[in-house]
């Protein structure tokens, strides 16, 4: 990540053996929305990311620890 949390690399592994198959058309089908939500989590879209958003003026939108980590909330689930 950059100095604002950014993510700098994104890496999608798609298995080359998977995608010789006899019908192509409909395998792409499947894939491209796969695909497209894995580009997605290599762009930052990802649970782990929404505490790293930061305003428009690049302050962050979360509180931040002394190492400019989002702080982790410990919780306790009431039902168990």
């Amino acid at each position: 990540r950059d100095q604002y949390d950014r993510p700098i690399v994104g890496h999608v592994n798609f298995c080359p053996g998977q995608l010789v198959r006899t019908d192509l058309a409909a395998d792409v089908d499947k894939l491209l929305p796969v695909a497209v939500h894995e580009l997605l989590h290599a762009l930052g879209f990802s649970a782990e990311s929404w505490a790293l958003f930061r305003y428009d003026d690049g302050t962050p939108r979360t509180p931040r620890d002394e190492d400019g980590l989002p702080m982790l909330v410990e919780t306790t689930c009431v039902d168990g």
